[in-house]
């Protein structure tokens, strides 16, 4: 049996409350993120000084002392463009990526 509203004023019901809470919707899974933002900028520094330190000293393709250096500095460049488009990747596609790039190498040896 239902009970009807019956206060005297006002003939509209009180509004009923909702059963859960409303919330704006928020993504089911977030990127983890490993450190500050300044301790990637510090690792990508000291990988960069590196590959200019061994640029320098190893002179690939028989450049000189300072080009060797300048070649360096572009593949660090290249390595942290890499990383950034890695970060894009789903995993799903860098698993495909991985057995197919190891199944070629077999089917090539």
């Amino acid at each position: 049996m239902i009970r009807t509203y019956t206060q005297s004023g006002t003939s509209v019901p009180p509004p009923t409350p909702t059963p859960f809470a409303l919330h704006p919707a928020t993504p089911a899974h977030t990127a983890p993120e490993f450190g500050s933002p300044w301790d990637r900028l510090l690792v990508r520094l000291v990988f960069s000084v590196a590959c200019v330190a061994a640029g320098y000293h190893f002179q690939p393709f028989g450049l000189s002392s300072w080009v060797g250096a300048g070649v360096g500095f572009g593949f660090s460049i290249f390595v942290f463009l890499f990383e950034t488009r890695l970060h894009q990747a789903s995993m799903r596609r860098l698993i495909g990526a991985a057995i197919g790039s190891t199944l070629g190498i077999l089917g090539a040896y």
